[in-house]
């Protein structure tokens, strides 16, 4: 180590140590058995240099990571989610709205899809989806103890959560929003990424050019069933295409012909 110091090298590690000393030994192996003979530097820094080859080949690899796709969540017992997602086209200046209800079974509970005039942002767009779930929930659904809004849009959320008055250009939009929140009692916001809020999102690309508001209940609109069909699990569409008394004749049935087999 003295040796090595005197190079002006510094030597930290038993494994560094170790390289060190087979180098210098096998540089003297050379000297007297093949007389080769290389400058002390030069055998210094062809092992830093077999070293640094040795640690890039044998670094501890990482675990890969794969990303498992984001879905729609249930909520919880009790509560009421109501999606929603406003889409805009820029050429027109329309936008388009979409709001999907679905309760703590992942059963569907109702759905809103309407095209808008004189929509100026995509932000504009996110605030009249905003508002018009707001409203949909309290004409439809206040009853039905705790709400869930969740959403893809960070600010149009955060403006939902703020109680003061907004002055901005879209001012006249946001207080309304905030004037008929308050008679929910008891609301939760949740921000999603795009992937988890598909049925929300084609409700609204779907009617940008359309000149009217359509609503449902309770049946599905086939335009979204396969999108509702990978949001929840087999047993929650099962119960979401087959309602009440159908759904529980066919687990009767089928409970019938299991037995019958055993």
């Amino acid at each position: 180590m003295v040796w090595f110091s005197s190079l002006g090298l510094r030597v930290d590690g038993s494994h560094n140590m170790s390289l060190m000393a087979w180098v210098a030994e096998k540089a003297r192996n050379d000297l007297l058995w093949n007389g080769k003979q290389k400058p002390p530097r030069e055998i210094i820094f062809s092992a830093e240099e077999w070293l640094a080859a040795y640690r890039s080949w044998h670094q501890p690899r990482k675990a890969a990571t794969v990303r498992t796709p984001l879905k729609w969540s249930k909520p919880s017992e009790g509560w009421v989610k109501s999606n929603f997602d406003g889409a805009w086209h820029e050429a027109s200046r329309r936008g388009g709205v979409g709001v999907v209800c679905c309760n703590s079974n992942g059963e569907f509970l109702g759905a809103l899809s309407g095209g808008w005039d004189a929509v100026s942002s995509p932000l504009h767009a996110e605030l009249v989806a905003a508002r018009r779930a707001v409203l949909f929930i309290q004409d439809h659904f206040v009853d039905r103890c705790r709400i869930i809004f969740e959403g893809d849009s960070s600010l149009t959320l955060a403006t939902m959560k703020n109680h003061g008055d907004d002055t901005s250009f879209l001012g006249s939009l946001i207080n309304d929003i905030k004037t008929f929140i308050k008679d929910i009692s008891q609301k939760n916001f949740n921000l999603i990424r795009r992937e988890a809020n598909n049925v929300a999102h084609r409700l609204a690309r779907a009617v940008i050019g359309c000149q009217q508001e359509v609503m449902c209940f309770e049946e599905t609109p086939n335009f979204i069933a396969d999108v509702l069909f990978e949001d929840a699990s087999i047993v929650n569409h099962m119960i979401i295409l087959l309602h009440g008394v159908e759904f529980w004749a066919q687990l009767e049935q089928t409970v019938e012909v299991l037995l019958e087999s055993l």
